[in-house]
């Protein structure tokens, strides 16, 4: 799973996306969406968020996870 936040400026306009593959690299699903106002940070959060609320519904068991900026890893696990 890649995700991607983006924000227009440290507090803008933002949107988070998403894509799921499969083990071969195979595109499952993804996504882009709009999510308001709000800093880089807390766009890359909801990016990481959605995502992993669709692999929830989906029930997918194993994951590999890509985000961009370490302080979100730090923050998640």
């Amino acid at each position: 799973m890649n995700c991607d936040g983006a924000s227009w400026g440290n507090l803008g306009l933002s949107s988070a996306s998403c894509v799921l593959r499969d083990d071969n690299g195979k595109w499952l699903y993804g996504y882009g969406r709009k999510i308001g106002w709000c800093n880089p940070f807390w766009a890359e959060l909801w990016a990481l968020f959605l995502g992993l609320k669709i692999v929830w519904v989906r029930r997918i068991r194993k994951l590999v996870v890509e985000v961009n900026p370490q302080a979100v890893v730090e923050v998640c696990c």
